[in-house]
């Protein structure tokens, strides 16, 4: 069996008020999971540039600032076709005004705002729960 590296890149938006921080998830219109936003690169994409294009395309977000600084990783194979995938995650933070929603999304079925402390209630993957355990000890220290 064929063993591949692929790696992703996205922003995880994150909002902040008085009752605390919630962060954006999207439902994938392929595997019905939900998740955090993220894509491949495209030919000569650089990592921050992926982050955001997909950001873009799949949220409608555009307004937002993104920080380079921490990045979290999150690591898993699958397998697909008789080839087994090391998927590595990169994301980046991504800070916005107000909570917004957009209809128009590509590959993305559903998107929605959850208080971060519930986001293990709605994230179908350990991984990505497991990213955003660590995201919320980090904006909890900040």
């Amino acid at each position: 069996m064929q063993r591949v590296d692929a790696k992703s890149y996205g922003v995880i938006p994150i909002f902040k008020d008085e009752d605390g921080f919630y962060i954006l998830l999207v439902k994938n219109s392929k595997g019905g999971h939900w998740g955090l936003p993220k894509g491949t690169p495209e030919k000569d994409e650089e990592p921050i540039d992926t982050a955001r294009r997909e950001l873009f395309e799949e949220t409608g977000i555009k307004d937002i600032n993104i920080k380079t600084e921490p990045t979290f990783e999150e690591k898993y194979d699958f397998e697909q076709d008789d080839t087994v995938y090391s998927k590595t995650n990169t994301y980046y933070l991504g800070f916005v005004n107000k909570m917004t929603i957009n209809n128009e999304l590509d590959q993305i079925d559903e998107i929605k705002w959850v208080k971060i402390s519930d986001a293990k209630n709605v994230i179908t993957h350990q991984s990505a729960i497991d990213i955003v355990k660590v995201l919320n000890e980090w904006l909890s220290k900040q």
